[in-house]
């Protein structure tokens, strides 16, 4: 049995303020985890909340 090692990223600020502009331009959460390989759409979430921005959380 071969033991999995969880492998973490770290982003720069520049690069999650990058992401929070296009959710504010209108792309979805998904999409843009999708087109930046960021693996799971509850880190976009967090960065929404962490830098203020938790209008953009709401699905119209």
């Amino acid at each position: 049995m071969t033991k999995r090692v969880k492998t973490y990223n770290r982003y720069s600020i520049c690069f999650k303020e990058q992401i929070i502009e296009e959710v504010s331009r209108g792309s979805s959460i998904s999409e843009v985890s999708r087109r930046y390989g960021i693996k799971g759409a509850s880190t976009v979430q967090g960065w929404l909340k962490k830098y203020g921005r938790e209008e953009l959380l709401v699905v119209i």
